[in-house]
This record gives C-alpha cells, structure tokens and sequence, in this order.
C-alpha cells in the first residue's frame, strides 16, 4: 500500500510539473504574440482592442463562462483586429458572438462623441440581437451598458470595465 501511495505521489507530482510548464509555455507564446500584434497595429487599434478586451471579459462572466473560457475570450478580444473573418450569427460560437458584440458596441460609442452614444449602441445592438449577433450575447452586453456611466469604458485600464459608480 505504501509503494501505491508513493508511485501515485510521482505521479501526481510529474502530471502538474508538466501541467506548470505548459502553462509557462502559453504565456511566453501570448506574450510574444501580444508583442507582434502591438508592434504591427496603431496606437488607436491597439486602444479599441484593448476597450474590447475588458467589455469582452465582461460580458463573458456576465453569462457565466468558465474561468477559462474568460480569459481566451479576453486573449482573443486583444487580437481580434489582426485577422477578421465573417460568420453568420447563428453559427457563431458564444466566445465569438461576445467578441462581436463587444466589437460592435466599442465601435459605436467611441464613434459618436455625444452623451447618447451608450443608448444609441444599446439601440444598434437590440436591433441586431438574432440576426446581427448572439441574442444572449447582446442581452448582455445591454445589460452591461445600462450600467455603465457613459464614461465607463477606460481606454486606460488593462484590467477591465471601471467599475460602474453607485
């Protein structure tokens, strides 16, 4: 029984030195990516990314999405400028519908400079939800949206959304 506790401590041992490692992998590989990715894109392209990173990691725990799934979508948000491709919404998975949808609504806002620019993307979004994109995507980033301040989005915060102020 000993020598079966042993060999299934190795064991144990040798699955998460692999499990380490290989997570020490991915973030070399993501760092060097994000690297690349910023050094091929402008300042602003960058800044939306961004934008749509913290609205995308958003709205991927406001529909539960495991830990995991939050931060590939997050990852994701960060690149999705580099190479676009079209699907409809209807076979778009969640993880791209929340892209898009966080897409749509940073694209709208910072387009418009005016107070109203959160309902008017709140507007484009519920006219969208179903055909444009994911209607559970878009019921949530509305959700999300009516609770921001219209200055709740921070180009300047690597982290997410500012938390909304109450």
């Amino acid at each position: 029984m000993v020598l079966i506790c042993l060999i299934l401590g190795c064991i144990q041992i040798a699955v998460l030195r692999s499990v380490y490692r290989r997570h020490r992998e991915m973030a070399a590989y993501l760092e060097t990516v994000a690297a690349l990715v910023a050094a091929m894109q402008p300042e602003d392209i960058r800044e939306h990314c961004r934008r749509v990173a913290n609205i995308a990691e958003r709205l991927a725990k406001e529909l539960k999405l495991s830990a995991r799934s939050v931060t590939l979508v997050r990852t994701a948000a960060l690149f999705h400028e580099a190479g676009k491709s079209g699907s409809s919404s209807g076979c778009l998975p969640m993880k791209s519908a929340i892209l898009a949808v966080a897409d749509s609504f940073d694209s709208i806002v910072r387009g418009r400079g005016d107070s109203t620019a959160v309902d008017k993307a709140i507007e484009e979004i519920r006219r969208g939800a179903g055909t444009r994109s994911h209607p559970a995507a878009a019921k949530a980033m509305m959700t999300l949206a009516l609770e921001m301040p219209s200055t709740g989005l921070a180009a300047d915060d690597d982290r997410g959304l500012r938390a909304p102020n109450r």
